[in-house]
């Protein structure tokens, strides 16, 4: 960090001169205790940045509103998110103009505290009230729904 100050000190008076063709033992120690915490930090928090896997997240028992919205009644809060964005593309409710913002139909607004408009970033407190309580993980299974089962469904109802 200061490797400059190695060059100078060696050319000004009150300082002794450096030996410049050997690393500090105090770079080295440095380095040696970096290189330690962060290999014991990745170890123990799982690499920090990483997401959880689907179906880790605590399961909330969710009010019988929310039920109505979201067709379940035990969802993790992720799955809840991806639930009610679901319902919100599905019932077109997106303001048009502004993408930011839900425009409320009657079950959601039931939900979102009677609020005919939300953004999309006020929706989680709303959300908060409605998960009642947290219940145990064996009572919920994770469903990971891709988009090949989505139109494999789709093409049966129409036969």
């Amino acid at each position: 960090m200061f490797s400059m100050n190695k060059y100078i000190g060696a050319h000004v008076e009150p300082y002794k001169p450096v030996d410049l063709t050997t690393s500090s033992t105090t770079t080295k120690k440095r380095k040696a205790a970096a290189a330690a915490k962060s290999s014991d930090s990745t170890k123990d928090k799982g690499g920090g940045a990483k997401k959880k896997a689907p179906g880790t997240q605590a399961p909330y028992r969710l009010s019988d509103k929310l039920q109505a919205v979201v067709g379940k009644s035990i969802l993790p809060r992720p799955q809840v998110t991806q639930a009610l964005w679901a319902y919100i593309r599905e019932h077109d409710l997106q303001n048009p103009e502004d993408k930011r913002e839900i425009l409320c139909d009657k079950l959601l607004s039931r939900v979102m505290g009677g609020q005919s408009r939300v953004t999309m970033f006020s929706m989680n407190k709303y959300i908060t009230p409605h998960m009642l309580e947290k219940v145990d993980k064996s009572k919920y299974r994770h469903e990971e729904i891709t988009k090949g089962e989505e139109d494999s469904g789709s093409e049966e109802e129409s036969c």
